[in-house]
């Protein structure tokens, strides 16, 4: 006797059911919302249909609009071993932490090898990051594991074995761009920048674009906000400035910014950072805070704000471990921790600063270099920490 609930194809056959509910479109796309890219990379080959979704323009723009608060960091070791042939640049991603939480645990989501050291990734910008590697810029997306290697630099009369390199992303036209600057040269070489577009299915080159009128050399990792690019630099006669690259319109400005003699001492820790949606300057020097935030850059105008830093709260941290600061989290407070993975660290600890209330709290970043083994093949590696990364499925 059949069974009232069992169908059969037309063919009569009882292999299985003549079709298939299908799940609507809308609620396809949804489900595909909520998955991690490693998820989507693997369930784009599922069917032509799902691969059309994963890959087109507003389903990716809808994960990047609404991203996940991440932190990018990057393991890069120096040292080469008999146990350690190769350099290595690890990179792992972790949430932001949504209450004041002790911990914070961290995925591997990428590692790049070589005989040749890479360069300190800079901050990421709209999910990708960039780094140099043996004379070559090259830009990678540590959610797909794209690589792009960018075209050699070939401009007649110049060279550029050691150049300066930053990643803009221009929100109004979809548009990511490289650019460099050479670094130790001559002040009459110092209007040697070049810029290249990157995607939109072309084959780019380096173009050159006018400097601006100071010569200046680079102090700090660019950091892009809202379609600008932003870093310190020294010139000789201002002192320490701000140069500013307009990713659009690919113009280069300085905004002056005026500091205290102690805080241009050469032993400072300083970074460029996003403080609540506002170009920031943070500069640590022995046991004191220099905080700028930029008010009005035309008018290169600027509040400023001293801080006194008890080393306290680096508990069993010796005073001479070097620090590195690197931007702020999702509440605004000031991220700051020790600048290389030690042996004897324990679980990498972060430090957050709130500038407004002056107080500090800490927490352990688990999952980077914890197995010690990892830690004595690798031997002390340089750690740098990006507040302000997203998924982001992309291919350029």
């Amino acid at each position: 006797m059949k069974d009232k609930d069992q169908e059969y194809n037309k063919d009569g056959s009882n292999k299985g059911p003549s079709h298939l509910e299908l799940i609507s479109l809308d609620i396809t796309v949804e489900i595909l919302t909520r998955l991690p890219v490693k998820s989507l990379m693997k369930f784009q080959y599922v069917s032509k249909t799902w691969c059309s979704i994963i890959r087109s323009k507003y389903f990716i723009n809808s994960l990047v609009s609404t991203p996940s608060p991440l932190f990018l960091i990057s393991l890069r070791n120096y040292q080469m071993t008999n146990e350690n042939a190769k350099k290595s640049l690890f990179l792992y991603t972790s949430l932001q932490e949504k209450d004041e939480s002790s911990s914070l645990v961290a995925n591997l989501d990428m590692t790049l090898t070589s005989d040749a050291k890479f360069s300190t990734p800079c901050p990421s910008v709209n999910g990708f990051i960039s780094i140099f590697h043996k004379g070559r810029f090259v830009v990678c997306n540590p959610s797909t594991r794209q690589v792009v290697l960018l075209p050699e630099i070939e401009i007649a009369g110049t060279k550029w074995e050691f150049a300066f390199k930053v990643l803009g992303y221009d929100p109004v036209n979809d548009q990511y761009k490289a650019m460099c600057k050479k670094i130790f040269t001559k002040p009459d070489e110092d209007k040697d920048h070049i810029v290249l577009t990157l995607g939109g299915g072309k084959t780019h080159t380096w173009r050159q674009i006018k400097g601006p009128n100071h010569h200046y050399s680079p102090v700090t990792r660019g950091i892009c906000m809202n379609g600008f690019v932003y870093y310190l630099a020294w010139t000789p006669d201002i002192s320490r400035v701000v140069v500013c690259f307009d990713v659009r319109s690919e113009k280069l400005s300085i905004i002056k910014l005026e500091l205290s003699a102690s805080a241009c001492w050469a032993d400072s820790t300083s970074a460029l950072i996003n403080y609540k949606g506002e170009l920031a300057c943070a500069i640590i020097v022995g046991c004191f805070l220099h905080f700028w935030v930029l008010i009005d850059a035309k008018e290169h105008k600027w509040s400023n704000k001293f801080c006194e830093l008890h080393r306290v709260w680096w508990d069993s941290i010796t005073v001479d471990v070097p620090i590195s600061i690197h931007g702020t989290n999702n509440v605004g407070e000031i991220i700051i921790s020790p600048k290389y993975l030690l042996h004897n660290l324990g679980h990498f600890p972060i430090i957050y600063y709130d500038v407004v209330k002056e107080k500090f709290r800490k927490v352990q970043l688990k999952g980077v270099g914890d197995d010690e083994d990892c830690r004595a093949r690798y031997g002390p590696c340089l750690v740098n920490i990006s507040s302000e990364h997203c998924c982001n499925f992309n291919i350029i």
